[in-house]
């Protein structure tokens, strides 16, 4: 089964601090998703590199412009992921956000307000990454790609 949504939410009359990378703002989604996950009594999920690159590009691609904020492209960064992990099930949050004071809190706080989003982080998955890119307006793209891992035991 895979799953997927997206988000969209600007600010416009907050200033936008200059100081976070992207590299920060996926380590903070991720700290912050594992958080909630914690607070629900879930599991937190296992961090993944190779998933992390599938959601970069990804992002990058939405915020060059090459496409619109969508999913386009899932069944090939999912198939990408099988390659190198054996997965039974997969989703995939996305959003944007620009002119934001904290953008990975924005994210996480906009994904557990929809169902479809918040179903993603609170499922039944066990490894993770994120993705983000930045453009030239200061927009950041997110992209999350969670996953459950199938049983060695099989």
């Amino acid at each position: 089964m895979i799953v997927s949504a997206f988000m969209i939410v600007g600010h416009t009359n907050v200033a936008v601090p200059s100081v976070w990378k992207p590299q920060d703002l996926e380590q903070e989604v991720y700290r912050l998703v594992n958080q909630h996950r914690s607070k629900e009594g879930l599991t937190g999920l296992e961090w993944s590199e190779v998933i992390a690159n599938e959601c970069r590009l990804h992002s990058q691609r939405m915020s060059s412009g090459k496409i619109k904020l969508s999913h386009e492209g899932f069944d090939d960064r999912m198939a990408r992921i099988r390659r190198e992990i054996d997965f039974s099930k997969g989703a995939e949050n996305e959003a944007f956000h620009e002119r934001v004071k904290d953008p990975a809190r924005e994210a996480v706080e906009t994904w557990l307000k929809s169902s479809g989003h918040r179903a993603n982080m609170e499922g039944e998955y066990d490894m993770t990454g994120v993705g983000i890119a930045t453009n030239k307006e200061g927009r950041y793209h997110f992209t999350q790609i969670v996953v459950k891992k199938r049983s060695k035991d099989r």
